[in-house]
């Protein structure tokens, strides 16, 4: 059987911001830094999915170097910003 640790569930998600994600078959909705799955009596915050790519930083991402390579940390998860399309996006990885 697969867990699902639910840190918090909400109602709707938030009015403005939300970018949908297609994990597999699981869509996420990413906003304000927050990762979310649809259940059936509302929206679930999820740990983030590893390889992800995210348009905007949560809010409080602070720089983070390890191993020589700068990421972004915030709320435990890493981000790395990479450049794509002449605009730097931010993919979430475990360094």
């Amino acid at each position: 059987t697969t867990e699902i640790y639910t840190l918090s569930l909400h109602d709707a998600l938030p009015i403005s911001g939300v970018e949908p994600i297609a994990v597999g078959p699981t869509t996420y909705y990413y906003a304000g830094g927050a990762f979310y799955v649809q259940q059936p009596t509302g929206f679930a915050v999820m740990p983030a999915p590893l390889g992800v790519t995210v348009t905007t930083l949560p809010p409080g991402a602070a720089p983070s170097v390890v191993n020589g390579v700068l990421y972004y940390l915030a709320n435990y998860i890493y981000y790395l910003p990479v450049m794509q399309g002449g605009v730097t996006v931010y993919v979430t990885a475990n360094p």
